[in-house]
């Protein structure tokens, strides 16, 4: 298992093996590390007025936006680098489907949040 895996992408063989002690390897695989979802926990997804966000990695500022279905922008700011955690009054929005997008640089990740 690769427990510090480059940022970008990665290439991996794997191997195989059968009960019976035979094997074989496949590949390559190719993964991308670093993007800006995995840097943040979102929680929770069904938010009846908060939402809260940790973040497990802090050496850069993130950006966010929330918006609705049609693309307008709510709520936006700013994750400045040393926060480990931030929450999101949602408490004013109606019912419904909305999306938040966090920005890393020029990695955008997109999450869908259910407001009660």
């Amino acid at each position: 298992m690769d427990t510090n895996p480059y940022r970008g992408w990665s290439y991996y063989r794997l191997w195989q093996q059968d009960w019976d002690g035979s094997g074989s390897f496949y590949g390559p695989v190719s993964l991308q590390f670093g993007k800006a979802s995995e840097v943040f926990e979102i929680y929770p997804t069904l938010v009846e007025s908060e939402l809260s966000l940790s973040r497990r990695s802090f050496t850069s500022e993130l950006s966010y936006f929330l918006t609705d279905g049609r693309g307008n922008r709510l709520i936006s700011g700013k994750f400045p680098s040393g926060n480990t955690s931030h929450s999101l009054s949602l408490a004013h929005l109606s019912t419904g489907l909305y999306f938040l997008h966090i920005q890393n640089g020029k990695e955008i990740s997109n999450h869908k949040i259910y407001k009660k």
